[in-house]
């Protein structure tokens, strides 16, 4: 990737040479220090970055000692906020879009702009970031070679439960994000239709605060209801087995059973130290 010229010239007269493009700019999804270095080159030398909140991407920029433009796309009319943003880039600007935490346009906004910006025929280039979703069937240990990604559990029954369903039939991991609220009914409607399957569930991602629990559905369940978690969550659904029944969760190494639970708050790691621990305890 080229590196972005600014704005004008050395003589402060505007660059006419100077094409706008878009870049689309994967951001930490809890440790701060997951920026990249080429996304930290992007975001200081754009003209615009496009963000949701501004003062979350205020307090990151502030972090690497970025300067940049924020402009919130969130809420309102996004076509009519991306047209306006198109047009800056036709102008010669370079926009980095940005949101809260992950990738732009991956169960989050940014796909309007992106979009609107291949439309018009400006160059749109992807800077690599954290991903909740795929950071979550990482450490899930499920077969990663292909994988359903919901986004977050739907609010209403009716569509939740068409959710389940859907899950139900899969052969492969599901991925689906939800608020410490929605957790335990969406996996009770889980342990109903799927019985023993394995799950996955993890809470704050990358923090000092995260926390793992593996295990069968129902297994899972009952340690959540009695310590509750907080904070952004991903679940991860194991696939049914391709002949019919789910697949069942195998005896833990020693003869324990019941879910791994594990968190990062072991020591006084900061969450520059933090590392996964090969080793999972009870919280």
């Amino acid at each position: 990737m080229r590196v972005l010229r600014s704005k004008v010239s050395p003589e402060g007269a505007p660059d006419a040479n100077r094409a706008g493009a878009l870049y689309v700019v994967g951001t930490p999804i809890g440790n701060a220090s997951d920026l990249s270095i080429r996304a930290v080159q992007v975001l200081k030398e754009a003209d615009v970055v496009a963000c949701e909140d501004t003062s979350v991407t205020q307090a990151l920029l502030a972090r690497y000692g970025c300067a940049g433009t924020l402009t919130s796309y969130a809420g309102g009319d996004r076509w009519t906020k991306a047209a306006v943003l198109v047009q800056r880039m036709t102008e010669g600007a370079a926009v980095a879009l940005v949101v809260d935490s992950g990738m732009p346009a991956i169960c989050d906004p940014g796909a309007a702009l992106i979009r609107l910006a291949r439309e018009a025929s400006i160059p749109v280039h992807v800077v690599p970031g954290p991903s909740a979703g795929i950071s979550a069937l990482a450490l899930s240990g499920f077969p990663g070679d292909a994988c359903f990604l919901v986004g977050m559990v739907p609010a209403q029954g009716a569509e939740r439960e068409r959710l389940v369903r859907e899950i139900r039939a899969s052969t492969r991991p599901t991925v689906v994000f939800a608020r410490p609220r929605q957790v335990r009914p969406f996996l009770k409607a889980l342990c109903g239709a799927c019985g023993a399957r394995d799950v996955f569930v993890v809470s704050n991602l990358t923090t000092v605060k995260e926390r793992c629990c593996r295990g069968p559905l129902d297994d899972v369940l009952r340690e959540i209801e009695k310590s509750p978690l907080s904070g952004a969550i991903t679940i991860v659904v194991a696939g049914g087995d391709e002949t019919g029944p789910p697949l069942r969760s195998k005896r833990r190494p020693g003869g324990l059973k019941g879910p791994r639970v594990s968190g990062s708050s072991r020591g006084k790691k900061s969450r520059q130290e933090f590392v996964p621990r090969p080793r999972a305890r009870r919280l």
